[in-house]
């Protein structure tokens, strides 16, 4: 996913009765004792009077500073009582994110103004990434968010990880407030900040864990685990749900964990491990001494010591040269920054389609697919960003064209096989299919969706379709945040079953979704579940042969 215009275009403590602000119904919310000290809750503001109980900015990891740096995530150690009234800032962003001119406030534009293909896209960055102009970004980000509903204990809990190509993205967005599904759904909803970039895939040869990033989702995960029957979950009843790069991280975590999964149940939307991370065809090495040759920390020759040099280095030295690479290599895009996962052997690795066939991945159950029109996204915030560019610089050159193709291949991954009938755009969704199977196979409870339903309130260019990022604020409930614009009743009736859907899911992964009616998938039967098929409010049952014919599946 991607996030501003500019962007877009590329245990063993017991819970504490001590008592904070009390609810608008009357209810109170508790302060909680967790292993990283006492956190305060209050009311969540949005939605109005729905009674939910907000945890925001706990560290469940020692800030990643000096010595941590580029370092897999500690053990946080409590320093006191946790205030839980703000989200921490955002990690370090791989763009320039402090020039606010052209970004929305918290509330995006007016309505009046919303037939603007620019007034959409920003309303579109202000809900995925955060990236209002009252954002901070820091080193110091390593957090997560708690949404709970006072009352019953045992609930199921539904954890999100944030996309954005791995270069960016934060908790922060308004699209990602995990409260009306924590009111409407009964569920707890935690979300959790992970390093990106050059700071979460550092790259450096020498380096003990190359993929830091991805581990900072696993400590947040076993936080959870440790802490949240506290708020009023089971631990033994978590489900993780992503999209994008998000989705890439949750299924990347199946193939990860088998010996300690943790996780009860995946949700990947738009994103798989089979799917090339956010980093181009360039190798994370590359990437990193290219970085600290800028920086003046050495070579290759240098080994270990680009790692200490770059670790005396002050945080905002490193990311400006990131911002100012991202800037020079695409000068409208920045996504190509050169960081993100890389096969390791221990929790990123080079042979899933082997490890498919061995039935080598956690063995719990799993939603998991696409969009209709993953790919149509991408064009049009190209021609944005190309206009943009010509607005203040001129007509791109074709370097800059061939840098944006580039871009698009690099996220998108391998080209499309002989014979392919798909845009490559839109194979995002070609890792869907066999990942379903191979779960089947392994007698593995598995469902796959495509989604085409799609809303005016959500259509950032005129009959784009259903396009990447787009179930985001269906599944969260917050289509109205950002856009101003109010649901449709027919809109607002299809989120309140998405969000029943995945919540379902949530509760009850082996059986929940057929007493919905949605069937198990079989490959070579009508079982991949078509959800907004022609915009209906309901599902279709599709044939999923024909829509895999270009993947080479």
């Amino acid at each position: 996913m991607m996030w501003s215009l500019q962007v877009l275009v590329l245990l063993s403590l017991g819970c504490c009765q001590a008592l904070a602000a009390p609810f608008s119904n009357g209810t109170r919310v508790e302060a909680v004792q967790t292993t990283s000290g006492l956190v305060n809750g209050h009311e969540a503001p949005w939605p109005k009077n729905a009674g939910v109980a907000e945890y925001l900015g706990i560290p469940f990891a020692e800030p990643p500073l000096g010595p941590l740096r580029f370092a897999a995530p500690q053990t946080y150690k409590p320093r006191g009582p946790i205030p839980g009234a703000q989200f921490s800032p955002g990690c370090l962003q791989a763009f320039d994110l402090s020039d606010t001119n052209d970004l929305p406030n918290e509330t995006g534009p007016h309505p009046s103004e919303f037939n603007k293909t620019d007034d959409k896209l920003q309303a579109y960055g202000s809900g995925m990434g955060g990236n209002f102009k009252t954002r901070k970004y820091s080193e110091d980000c390593l957090a997560l968010n708690i949404w709970s509903k006072p009352g019953s204990k045992g609930k199921a809990v539904m954890i999100w990880i944030y996309g954005g190509a791995f270069g960016s993205g934060d908790t922060a967005g308004l699209y990602y407030n995990g409260a009306r599904l924590a009111a409407e759904q009964d569920v707890i909803v935690a979300s959790i900040n992970y390093r990106v970039s050059a700071f979460g895939f550092p790259g450096a040869p020498t380096l003990p864990d190359q993929n830091v990033g991805l581990l900072d989702q696993r400590k947040g995960v076993e936080w959870l685990r440790d802490n949240i029957e506290k708020f009023g979950g089971d631990p033994k009843r978590m489900t993780l749900f992503g999209e994008s790069a998000g989705g890439m991280s949750v299924d990347s975590y199946s193939y990860a964990w088998v010996k300690d999964p943790i996780i009860n149940a995946f949700i990947p939307q738009s994103g798989t491990a089979s799917m090339k991370a956010a980093a181009p065809k360039a190798a994370n090495e590359s990437s990193w001494y290219r970085l600290t040759n800028r920086l003046g920390c050495g070579k290759e020759k240098d080994g270990a010591k680009t790692v200490e040099c770059m670790r005396s280095l002050p945080a905002a030295t490193i990311s400006k040269q990131v911002i100012e690479w991202s800037a020079a290599s695409t000068n409208v895009l920045g996504l190509l920054t050169g960081f993100g996962p890389r096969p390791d052997g221990k929790i990123v690795f080079d042979d899933y389609a082997k490890r498919q066939q061995e039935g080598n991945f956690i063995k719990r159950p799993i939603l998991i697919g696409n969009m209709d029109k993953e790919g149509a996204l991408f064009p049009g915030m190209a021609e944005a960003a190309i206009a943009g560019y010509g607005k203040s610089k001129g007509e791109p050159t074709n370097s800059i064209m061939n840098l944006l193709l580039t871009l698009i291949d690099a996220y998108l991954g391998t080209p499309e096989p002989p014979g392919a009938t798909m845009s490559p755009l839109d194979r995002l969704a070609c890792g869907t299919a066999p990942g379903a199977a191979a779960r089947r196979a392994a007698g593995v409870p598995a469902w796959r969706y495509r989604w085409f339903g799609e809303w005016p309130n959500l259509e950032i260019y005129p009959q784009i379709g259903a396009y990447h990022s787009m179930d985001v604020p269906l599944v969260f409930g917050a289509t109205e945040r950002t856009s101003n614009v109010p649901d449709t009743p027919e809109e607002a009736a299809f989120v309140k079953n998405i969000m029943t859907a995945w919540a379902t899911f949530a509760k009850d992964p082996e059986h929940g979704l057929e007493k919905l009616g949605w069937p198990i998938y079989d490959p070579k039967a009508n079982t991949l579940i078509g959800i907004g098929y022609q915009n209906g409010g309901n599902v279709t049952m599709l044939d999923p042969s024909n829509y895999d014919k270009g993947c080479g599946n």
